[in-house]
């Protein structure tokens, strides 16, 4: 996971040449995998992590992200997951779990509600004929006979 985090960030520094990421270690080893700047501003913070949810997980990856962001001065805290979905709220700190898959498919990406709703919405925008009658077809030319 954690290569695959780091790919795409190549990727979008290719399309954003002020994007620099870097990772953090303190000097008892703990780190955080990807520290996202812009200049000198940190944006994010970024933990790998497969399942969060595991016996001792989540303290062993909110501890080092926790720390960097005191430091760094950055709130914007992520542990990107397999997939495992949500939030939450540590020492007054917001930290989103979000899986790979919607990571990969970058900013404003939809939840799968949003993309139901949007679906459920477009059926209502476009009704369906009533039975028995036509919708008009496209015109067709005449098809030549060949050379």
């Amino acid at each position: 996971m954690e290569s695959a985090i780091a790919l795409e960030l190549l990727r979008r520094r290719n399309r954003d040449p002020f994007l620099e990421f870097y990772y953090w270690r303190d000097p008892h080893g703990k780190e955080v995998d990807f520290v996202l700047k812009r200049g000198t501003e940190v944006e994010e913070l970024i933990q790998s992590c497969y399942d969060p949810r595991a016996y001792g997980t989540m303290e062993r990856e909110l501890g080092p992200l926790l720390k960097a962001g005191r430091e760094l001065g950055c709130d914007r805290l992520r542990i990107v997951t397999w997939d495992e979905e949500g939030e939450e709220t540590v020492e007054g700190k917001r930290v989103v779990l979000e899986p790979l898959w919607r990571w990969l498919l970058g900013p404003g990406a939809a939840r799968p509600e949003q993309a139901r709703d949007r679906a459920r919405d477009q059926v209502h925008d476009h009704p369906v004929p009533a039975e028995g009658s036509q919708r008009p077809s496209a015109p067709h030319e005449p098809r030549g006979t060949g050379p």
